[in-house]
């Protein structure tokens, strides 16, 4: 699996993350949005975690409905299924979808208030030449309109992640995930490297709480 050897996955034992080249108009036309946009603004970042959980509870845990209740990261959040998440979850579909509401406070930023199109995927073992770890949980997530700033004139008007799960060992998952974003919002800037940092931290603190979860049990 190329993924694995790209992260050293057998030697991951703490996080590690940096910057990622730009996309490319032709990367995301497959989204369909109805605007222009220049993809090569967005400023890339990636990082990769190793989570001590299964991966069907990861898996749990990252489709679920309250996110906004299991992460204290959002002002309001609301997510919709718009597929059955019955037949996902028993892998009679291989892919789940959703759209997301939220709003959020961003320091030295403001609020703003922003629609996500979001889904997961999972992909069953393929063989060894594949995936030689079992099945493999993708998700991802894009922003069809830009937020909307409470006050101001900030600009938030691109967001792709892309986020792959994985189990090399049982109760072991690795997570990578790559994220390109424009911003820019008072004296925030998304291609400043402080606040790229700003936000790995953050990613850093999201595995964290997953963690939490997956040892609550509730799950």
């Amino acid at each position: 699996m190329n993924l694995h050897q790209a992260v050293d996955g057998d030697a991951l034992a703490e996080i590690a993350d940096g910057k990622v080249t730009p996309l490319t108009a032709d990367e995301v036309v497959w989204l369909g949005l109805d605007r222009q946009v220049e993809p090569a603004e967005a400023s890339g970042i990636h990082m990769v975690s190793p989570l001590t959980c299964g991966l069907e509870t990861v898996d749990d845990i990252v489709t679920a409905l309250e996110q906004g209740e299991m992460y204290d990261t959002f002002d309001e959040y609301e997510r919709q299924y718009t597929s059955d998440a019955a037949d996902y979850h028993a892998r009679s579909v291989p892919t789940l979808s959703w759209t997301v509401e939220y709003s959020v406070t961003v320091p030295l930023a403001g609020s703003y208030t922003a629609n996500l199109d979001a889904g997961a995927r999972w992909v069953p073992s393929q063989g060894d030449t594949l995936s030689p770890f079992g099945p493999v949980l993708v998700t991802w997530s894009t922003l069809p309109e830009p937020a909307v700033f409470d006050t101001g004139d900030g600009v938030f008007d691109q967001d792709y992640r892309v986020e792959v799960y994985y189990e090399p060992e049982s109760g072991k998952v690795v997570h990578t995930e790559a994220l390109w974003r424009y911003m820019e919002a008072g004296v925030v800037s998304m291609s400043n490297e402080d606040i790229q940092r700003m936000v790995l931290n953050g990613f850093a603190d999201w595995d964290e709480q997953t963690m939490v979860l997956c040892e609550s049990g509730e799950f």
